[in-house]
């Protein structure tokens, strides 16, 4: 009898935690409704349980999901703490456009070389610019792609230098 006692005590104590499934279902609803394709919207969102709070990690371009997340979450009993970033972030220093200086230029699903082509973008494309990693820049296509282009594929600008530009004559 005390063995039996034994083994429960040892397998219920050896039983790993497994997270609340209301936390994965909040955070796939979220990104289903703002984020249902990724290659337009960026959505690199994790909740980490802690007990009955759950930090929201990682980063998104839209600014509604960590509030809407919140919600949800704090629906189904959690608190929740938040550590999302909104991009742009602080690495692009203000120059949140970007014009594509080569006659074409590869956009990429990830920051290196041998990464999947995402997409392309034709010289003089304006592009949208959400965060720096080294010499590769994530940014987002007029046609709403997002990946990563190298720093020599297009020149970064800030909001006023783009309006500049927008405003110039063109041949």
């Amino acid at each position: 009898m005390l063995c039996f006692f034994a083994i429960v005590l040892l397998f219920t104590a050896c039983r790993q935690n497994e997270p609340d499934s209301r936390i994965a279902e909040a955070v796939e609803a979220v990104r289903q409704e703002l984020a249902p394709d990724r290659r337009v919207v960026w959505w690199q969102v994790e909740a980490v349980p802690h007990g009955k709070t759950v930090t929201l990690r990682g980063e998104t371009s839209h600014p509604e999901a960590a509030r809407l997340l919140a919600q949800k979450l704090e629906a189904a009993g959690y608190r929740v703490q938040d550590s999302l970033r909104l991009l742009p972030d602080s690495s692009v220093a203000g120059q949140v456009f970007g014009l594509v200086n080569l006659s074409v230029c590869n956009i990429r699903s990830r920051p290196k070389h041998s990464a999947e082509l995402a997409t392309q973008a034709l010289l003089g494309t304006p592009l949208r610019v959400y965060q720096r990693q080294g010499d590769w820049w994530l940014v987002q296509t007029p046609d709403d792609y997002f990946g990563w282009l190298d720093a020599d594929g297009f020149t970064p600008l800030t909001p006023e230098a783009f309006r500049q530009w927008q405003a110039s004559p063109r041949l």
